[in-house]
């Protein structure tokens, strides 16, 4: 019983040094040294999904497709976000969508993702505040990257208004990922202060923005959507799925 007990121990303290060392990857204008991992997710394990994010089930009706716990997979050291042919909630699409327990403001934050190899599906890795607190009163959307086949990454900053008085302005920019944002894992970083918005693809920079009114804090989202904007609704969406390696978060150490 002690061996075992032992056991547990080491390997709990062997995952946590191991997580210390996880630094962001070579990304243009950030500086490794200066950040240190404050929350992350490999997708090693079924249960990270209980532990660490809720899972939507029902039918928005923004969208074409409902949403369910059943299309949420991990398999394989990797999230799978299913698009599946399925009549349910009033759709003819199921696609699936988690969201953080935990909430998060400012940090570079990473996310590793192949996706759907299907026009018509949205898979988006973004970030929202709904609920601000009364010092800010503002709510926003921050979408990292909205990826469309072939090879289409947007990243939009929605202005939603304070509580009492909604709205949805939008700053959006496309981008296009090399070769395609399917046959490979690409990553896609954003770093936000309380200054500046800057979003990046492959660690490369491609778009940054004075930070005006997202000063609170969000959580983060991955999932997909059947949209029309996303291009022709095809079978070819059945079967496809958007597949994660793992979402990071990184604070500035201390004092920096």
């Amino acid at each position: 019983m002690k061996k075992t007990l032992y056991l547990l121990i080491f390997v709990y303290i062997s995952l946590l040094v191991n997580a210390r060392h996880i630094i962001p990857s070579k990304t243009e204008g950030i500086k490794t040294n200066e950040w240190e991992l404050h929350w992350h997710d490999e997708f090693n394990k079924k249960s990270t999904i209980i532990n660490k994010w809720n899972t939507e089930n029902g039918s928005p009706a923004h969208i074409l497709s409902s949403r369910w716990h059943e299309n949420i997979e991990v398999r394989g050291g990797h999230l799978q976000i299913k698009n599946i042919k399925q009549n349910k909630g009033g759709k003819n699409w199921t696609t699936g969508s988690i969201t953080s327990k935990q909430k998060f403001k400012y940090g570079y934050f990473e996310c590793r993702i192949k996706m759907s190899k299907a026009t018509g599906v949205n898979n988006a890795f973004w970030l929202y505040c709904t609920n601000p607190s009364q010092k800010s009163n503002h709510c926003f959307e921050i979408d990292i990257t909205e990826g469309h086949y072939p090879n289409e990454s947007y990243n939009n900053i929605h202005d939603l208004g304070i509580k009492e008085k909604r709205c949805n302005n939008q700053l959006s920019q496309k981008h296009l990922v090399s070769p395609n944002i399917y046959g490979a894992y690409h990553r896609y970083g954003l770093e936000w202060n309380k200054d500046t918005i800057t979003f990046f693809i492959d660690g490369k920079m491609v778009r940054t923005e004075p930070n005006l009114f997202c000063h609170d804090e969000g959580y983060i989202v991955l999932g997909t959507s059947v949209l029309k904007w996303a291009g022709e609704i095809t079978p070819s969406i059945d079967g496809t799925s958007m597949s994660v390696d793992y979402v990071r978060v990184f604070k500035k150490h201390k004092g920096e």
